[in-house]
């Protein structure tokens, strides 16, 4: 079956993946036809521009599974160390848009990824939301980032905890911390997605 579907792959005139890391696998997999690179494109909620509501409030969003990171992240919750930190998930049968105005209001996203994630959409969502992204270095993790957050290995509490301590920390004179431009931001992937679905079309 493997060899069959690397056969058709192979035939196709392009293959579009969702990150580098995911054509890196698709070419370890003996997929000779032409791969490009092309974020999913990303919608989230108009919040506009604004300040951190709770700075101190860490989230994590997403499917609460070992591989998505949920026992690093409760862990974390747990530690005497980070007693000032609120650690909420979102997560379960919250709505999308519900769990998306909730991270805008939070101070810090947390992906304690456990497992490569060729396309982590969470990531584009905090960003283009503005919210602050502490995050794995695995799998496509760091291409979408791209240098906006903190990557931290994996399985390292303690790095965790301490790019936590640095996320939190913000002006005591308001209570509060600037945002990430978000509208820079979603201004930026428009780009990237735009013009790769241009060039792989002229293919």
């Amino acid at each position: 079956r493997l060899r069959r579907l690397t056969d058709a792959l192979s035939k196709v005139d392009r293959i579009i993946a969702l990150s580098a890391d995911s054509a890196t696998r698709l070419r370890m997999g003996g997929i000779s036809a032409p791969v490009d690179v092309v974020a999913i494109p990303v919608t989230v909620p108009d919040v506009g521009y604004r300040r951190v509501i709770h700075p101190n409030q860490v989230v994590f969003a997403g499917w609460p599974s070992e591989a998505k990171g949920i026992e690093m992240f409760r862990r974390l919750s747990k530690r005497q160390d980070l007693a000032g930190v609120v650690f909420t998930e979102l997560s379960g049968d919250m709505e999308r848009d519900d769990v998306l105005l909730a991270l805008a209001d939070a101070g810090v996203l947390l992906v304690p990824e456990q497992w490569p994630n060729p396309g982590p959409l969470v990531v584009s969502e905090a960003m283009a939301l503005g919210v602050p992204v502490i995050a794995s270095d695995i799998g496509g993790i760091p291409e979408t980032l791209d240098n906006r957050g903190r990557l931290v290995k994996h399985d390292d509490e303690e790095a965790w905890a301490d790019a936590i301590t640095e996320a939190v920390l913000y002006d005591e004179d308001n209570g509060t911390s600037p945002r990430n431009n978000h509208v820079e931001i979603r201004y930026q992937i428009g780009e990237v997605y735009s013009n790769a679905v241009r060039d792989s079309s002229r293919g």
